[in-house]
């Protein structure tokens, strides 16, 4: 209750804190608590993976002060894949694993990568982004073999009025190179783009959400796009994205891409097999531009087919031939009459 002792006061807002330390001019008028929305890929398995942290504050996002993540079991700080953002200088430090101190800040896109005995944050292939209410940070995480098994996802966010929400649990990631992790029914196995297991070289598979009609959670981007085209000597040297595929009907497979292409210097990849180059499947290639699409041929304009020998185990692997392709989805078929929706 407040009752009027004099009159002719003003009276605006009443606040009850049991921190000591707190400033109410610092919540502004009507501060709002930010909040961790999502992270994407939000489970799936591999050594390397680039993560798109999702957050907001309706206050805009440029009162966000603090992000952290970390890739950790029951959120513990030691041992761990510990991360904290300074939107304000675009700079974040990696946790030692101790859990004593933090490492020198580093400047995403152009700093020095972070690594402990969990984890390297490959700050090149790492950004952010600001937009009205919501916050994008792009972490490009290599783990350690030594981390290998699930691994939760956490994720907390601060304002500038001390506001927070966290630490929230958002999704699991396997650490490890797993085994056959798509199965082939009836002469089909479909794969989204983001569920692979991604190898970078000197040019990267990026996760991005940004071009929306993709399928699944999101797609992968052949970045930087610098106009590159990989047409021969691809292999261990383009970035690759690999599929394992346990087959249990043998013969010819054909081969269906879906993606996006804003123009003809970014719409082609290569599909091999077991880690070698087929020329049956070389330069799958998108005909129409500024929109998703399912392709079945070739540059050459014949169809791309791939040979399964044998069942069991086998890999398929997508090479970037031209950067700035946005991949969605990979689908083989038996059917010759096929056609994906």
């Amino acid at each position: 209750n407040l009752w009027m002792r004099e009159d002719g006061l003003l009276f605006d807002k009443l606040v009850l804190t049991t921190d000591s330390e707190l400033d109410p001019e610092q919540l502004g008028s009507g501060n709002q608590t930010p909040t961790v929305v999502s992270v994407a890929p939000n489970s799936g398995t591999g050594m390397e993976q680039s993560f798109e942290f999702a957050f907001a504050d309706a206050d805009g996002y440029s009162d966000i002060v603090e992000a952290e993540v970390n890739f950790a079991t029951a959120n513990s700080f030691a041992n761990a894949c510990y991360v904290r953002f300074d939107p304000s200088s675009n700079e974040v430090e990696l946790r030692n694993d101790a859990n004593s101190s933090w490492s020198t800040a580093s400047v995403l896109g152009t700093g020095t990568d972070l690594s402990n005995a969990q984890c390297t944050i490959d700050i090149s292939d790492s950004s952010s982004s600001g937009t009205g209410n919501n916050l994008t940070l792009t972490l490009d995480v290599e783990f350690d073999a030594s981390y290998e098994g699930a691994q939760p996802v956490y994720a907390r966010v601060e304002d500038s009025g001390a506001l927070e929400d966290g630490w929230d649990e958002i999704g699991t990631w396997t650490v490890g190179s797993g085994g056959a992790t798509f199965t082939e029914s009836g002469g089909l196995v479909m794969m989204e783009a983001e569920a692979g297991t991604i190898v970078n070289q000197t040019q990267s598979w990026v996760f991005a959400t940004t071009q929306s009609g993709y399928l699944g959670t999101g797609y992968l981007s052949a970045q930087p796009n610098t106009g590159t085209n990989q047409s021969s000597g691809y292999v261990g040297v383009s970035p690759e994205v690999q599929f394992d595929v346990n087959f249990s009907t043998t013969g010819t497979y054909y081969v269906w891409m879906r993606g996006y292409a804003a123009n003809g210097s970014d719409n082609t990849a290569h599909v091999g097999l077991n880690d070698q180059a087929v020329a049956t499947s070389e330069s799958m290639a998108l005909d129409t531009y500024g929109v998703w699409q399912w392709t079945e041929n070739t540059s050459a304009e014949v169809r791309g087919t791939l040979t399964i020998s044998t069942p069991g185990a086998h890999r398929i692997n997508v090479w970037m031939r031209e950067d700035g392709l946005l991949f969605d989805k990979l689908l083989l078929t038996t059917d010759s009459n096929y056609t994906p929706q």
